[in-house]
């Protein structure tokens, strides 16, 4: 190990502007003092018509779009059915659900036995889930892969054998049974008009914002200019409370602001008292 490092570090060479540039990412500070003009100031005096609805509808449609879904009916034989008199799980509880599932998928193989019939004579509950995708998880059960799958090669009506895994985040074993399958569709622009209209005031809101940080800056920088105040002294002309976060690195946090890209960048490119340009926060 020691002579293959040594062998990297030999043949590896260094510009004085590299080492230049790696010793500040770490160790050089710039301290700042800003004012904030967040979107959520704005939210009240954004403005969506209908018409803006419609146009972001048409143009965007399929971004809406729905992937195919399916619900299933199942019978479950989860490892937290098998509890112990204290009310622990039994430690063999993986074991007992694998022995209960495999008996009643035993009875189903002969097909003499419908899947509510089995499930009746044996007292076991059928539930029903709501429709989910190949992506995301099946409601009531969580991340289960091998449901997923089984679930989307079924046509309504038929059912699945026994569903097992041996990963540790399964809650249990499953019969399954398709009730219904729903092929992707865009849906209707009433149906998303609410999120459209969030997004719109969002992105309007985020609009007046930079706007007004434009506006005061160029206020301050008129003031500065000809009053030879500072910063902070024609934020308060105007109105406004700086904030003066402590000293940080090209790579750290500010704090207050935490991984504020944009503005970090924006203050170790300006020169001391300089007003920064307008800088995006997250």
């Amino acid at each position: 190990v020691f002579k293959l490092r040594d062998s990297v570090i030999k043949n590896t060479k260094l510009t004085n502007r590299e080492v230049v540039n790696a010793y500040k990412a770490k160790f050089e500070k710039s301290s700042i003092a800003y004012i904030l003009t967040s979107p959520g100031a704005f939210v009240d005096k954004a403005r969506i018509g209908q018409d803006e609805i419609e146009k972001y509808y048409e143009e965007n449609a399929e971004t809406f779009r729905t992937p195919e879904q399916v619900k299933i009916e199942y019978m479950g034989f989860e490892f937290s059915d098998y509890k112990k008199d204290d009310g622990v799980q039994d430690p063999d509880a993986r074991e007992k659900a694998l022995a209960a599932a495999e008996k009643i998928d035993y009875i189903l193989a002969d097909k003499t036995k419908t899947f509510e019939d089995t499930a009746r004579e044996n007292s076991l509950q059928i539930k029903e889930t709501d429709f989910f995708s190949r992506e995301g998880p099946v409601h009531q059960i969580g991340w289960f892969p091998e449901i997923q799958r089984s679930a989307f090669r079924l046509k309504p009506g038929e059912r699945s054998e026994l569903i097992k895994s041996n990963a540790d985040y399964i809650n249990g074993y499953y019969i399954i049974k398709l009730k219904e399958k729903k092929p992707p569709y865009v849906p209707a622009v009433d149906l998303v008009a609410g999120n459209i209209e969030n997004y719109l005031k969002e992105k309007s809101s985020q609009d007046m914002a930079r706007r007004e940080a434009d506006r005061l800056r160029k206020k301050i920088m008129e003031l500065k200019n000809a009053e030879r105040v500072t910063f902070e002294e024609a934020a308060a002309r105007i109105r406004y409370k700086t904030k003066r976060p402590g000293p940080f690195t090209r790579n750290s946090y500010i704090e207050g602001l935490g991984a504020a890209e944009e503005l970090g960048e924006a203050a170790f490119d300006s020169k001391p008292d300089a007003v920064c340009p307008v800088a995006l926060t997250q």
